[in-house]
């Protein structure tokens, strides 16, 4: 599920980032849209580095494999799918779950 989640946040971000003017125009259109794209980014490389740290212990030893899934990979993604829920709770960037489909997460308002 992680690659999935990650191509969800990423890719519409993306599409709109290489737009001239996208992000501005996302803005325009959904102001808490980018706030939540943002958050979600940077949540996304703290889960990167962080599991990356932890790939690291555990090839010298220091964390055994079920330490590394629990410590590593799966608390820290439940905490990222959790803050995306709080942000999408709290800024309302979309009118449904199926909008954000529909929209390819927001991507296509602007693209």
């Amino acid at each position: 599920a992680g690659p999935w989640l990650f191509g969800a946040q990423v890719s519409p971000a993306a599409a709109v980032i290489a737009h001239s003017g996208g992000v501005a125009a996302l803005a325009a259109a959904r102001p808490g849209l980018v706030v939540v794209w943002c958050h979600s980014l940077l949540g996304l490389v703290w889960l990167l580095n962080w599991s990356t740290l932890g790939a690291s212990l555990r090839a010298r030893k220091v964390v055994d494999d079920d330490g590394y899934r629990s410590l590593f990979i799966l608390r820290p993604s439940a905490a990222w799918m959790l803050l995306f829920a709080l942000d999408v709770a709290a800024f309302h960037p979309f009118a449904s779950v199926w909008e954000y489909f529909v929209t390819l997460g927001g991507s296509k308002l602007v693209v």
